[in-house]
């Protein structure tokens, strides 16, 4: 999402989708009664029609980081909104959704995941495959159209292969929050952006990242486990505020 927004800022969240999967499983379990088997399908189909509707709305022959971040903002800042309000009338369920929107492996379990690994691996290894041709997208646009590349062709198409992968984390564990954020920022300082295994590489320190941050939630001292999301944002936030402080200027 950096390097396709162009802006070291960036989430994976900004294409609206985690909002999107999130407001949509909200609004099913508040308003009407259903097979929590139906779930994942349901957080899917939400957070790839918010996609959906962020891209048609950056979209303007080309696409463009700003408008793309705008639409995600605005698309997200609606989803919020709405989950919001079904919160106010979801009763007795009200706490378990807080606690689910908060982010967490807790009590997920295989079957989860054997219904969706194949939206997050598949995706994520045709992107692997073709992160020399992400490397080309890095470069100015100009300079990758020179090299033969048609710059806004692969920077959607990247954009729904993480539209795809995140959609599926989310209703998985949640929207956990700072860990695709904070990751690229971690790893530039470990390794070098241009090599090969880039993207292969963020993949593993975020996992890292965010099994560090699970284990913290389990060791709290409470009698209830400390949310997913809380601690990774624990841990982003400082390092989000020290990397703004040190930012001269956003790209966008």
């Amino acid at each position: 999402m950096q390097g396709v927004a162009r802006n070291p800022l960036a989430s994976p969240d900004l294409t609206g989708v985690v909002a999107g999967a999130a407001c949509a499983i909200v609004g099913v379990i508040s308003i009407v009664q259903i097979d929590t088997r139906w779930l994942p399908l349901v957080g899917f189909g939400g957070g790839l029609m918010a996609g959906l509707a962020t891209f048609t709305l950056a979209w303007k022959g080309q696409i463009q980081p700003l408008r793309l971040v705008l639409a995600g903002v605005a698309i997200s800042a609606v989803c919020v909104s709405l989950m919001a309000a079904m919160l106010l009338f979801s009763g007795s369920e009200a706490s378990e959704l807080f606690f689910w929107l908060a982010g967490g492996l807790a009590g997920r379990g295989w079957d989860l995941l054997d219904q969706l690994a194949v939206w997050i691996l598949l995706p994520m290894a045709i992107t692997f495959m073709l992160s020399t041709r992400f490397r080309v997208l890095l470069l100015d646009d100009a300079v990758a159209q020179t090299l033969g590349v048609s710059v806004n062709r692969w920077k959607l198409f990247f954009l729904m292969l993480t539209a795809v992968m995140i959609t599926a984390a989310v209703v998985i564990a949640g929207p956990v929050g700072f860990v695709g954020l904070v990751v690229p920022h971690i790893s530039r300082r470990l390794f070098d952006e241009q090599r090969a295994s880039w993207l292969p590489i963020n993949a593993l320190v975020g996992a890292l990242l965010l099994l560090l941050a699970d284990l913290l939630a389990r060791l709290s001292p409470g009698v209830q486990e400390v949310p997913l999301g809380v601690v990774t944002a624990l841990l982003g936030g400082p390092w989000l505020l020290w990397l703004v402080s040190r930012t001269s200027r956003v790209i966008v």
